[in-house]
């Protein structure tokens, strides 16, 4: 299955927990109107796991069905444009990544 990576900074001056705030009550509550999204989780970056420096700030990570139907939705749905104009009021973007999940991986259910 398809995954989209962005990576995003803070623009100057936003504070964390206002844009999580929109996070939380307005991106994740209308993500579901993607048809294409099948899975959608944003993180916050505390630092490096071990050496360098900390590249950007939050790293949502959104499963689709298909990457150019997604890439439709992007232009075309009108809750995508929504978050994307909220979304640019708060944030860069550093960079963004498409990548294919490898088979089978490992979920622990139980925790």
């Amino acid at each position: 299955m398809p995954v989209v990576f962005w990576m995003t900074r803070l623009k100057r001056g936003v504070q964390p927990e206002d844009y999580e705030r929109w996070l939380k009550d307005f991106d994740y509550a209308n993500a579901p109107k993607l048809e294409t999204i099948v899975s959608y989780r944003a993180y916050r970056v505390d630092q490096p796991f071990s050496q360098g420096e900390k590249l950007f700030d939050y790293l949502e990570v959104i499963e689709v069905t298909d990457l150019e139907k997604y890439r439709r939705d992007l232009e075309e749905n009108p809750a995508a444009k929504a978050i994307a104009e909220g979304w640019g009021g708060f944030l860069d973007l550093v960079g963004s990544l498409q990548a294919e999940f490898l088979p089978p991986g490992f979920l622990r259910n139980d925790k």
